[in-house]
């Protein structure tokens, strides 16, 4: 494959959040024979070598994709995929970057703190006009399930960020009873 044109579609989304023109730019300056596509411009879809993708594609998408030798997923995991119509002899690469996992921890974090905040309660009092405050969980007597990956990172992230000094680790989301 060195030295012959390779043929890149991108499927992109949530253009207000991957900037596929970056993405054009930056991959042509590291690999000059490089024809970038962007769905639904597709084109002759049996050019395509490889697809990045930042959402699960609809049925049939990869049919007629005959040369195609890698699938580079965008997002935060690749459960959007539809593993049953994806090409088995093709590999399937999450792409994993700090600003991702930057953003699951903040989500982490950010659903934590609208339990023990009791936002949804809020906003059903907001839509009916009421005040009623409620007092906030104390997270010290709960436990917060923080596994997320094999290694942990993210959810020892996530509790850095809670600043959760007296709460405790589990290991599975049946635990975490309080945070459903």
């Amino acid at each position: 494959m060195f030295g012959e044109p390779i043929t890149v579609l991108m499927v992109n989304e949530y253009p207000d959040y991957i900037d596929s023109q970056a993405w054009a730019a930056e991959l042509k300056t590291r690999v000059p024979q490089l024809e970038f596509r962007l769905w639904p411009d597709a084109g002759n879809k049996s050019d395509i070598d490889i697809v990045l993708i930042d959402k699960g594609a609809s049925p049939g998408f990869f049919d007629a994709m005959t040369g195609l030798s890698a699938v580079v997923y965008l997002g935060a995991g690749v459960d959007a995929i539809d593993l049953q119509g994806f090409p088995k002899s093709v590999p399937l690469i999450r792409l994993a970057t700090r600003e991702q996992a930057s953003e699951v921890v903040q989500y982490i974090v950010l659903r934590v703190l609208c339990q023990q905040r009791h936002v949804a309660n809020y906003m059903t009092l907001q839509a009916r006009k009421v005040w009623n405050p409620i007092a906030p969980r104390d997270l010290r007597d709960k436990n917060c399930c923080a596994g997320c990956g094999p290694d942990r990172w993210l959810g020892r992230k996530a509790v850095c960020g809670l600043w959760l000094r007296h709460g405790s680790l589990v290991s599975s989301s049946k635990d975490a009873s309080w945070y459903t």
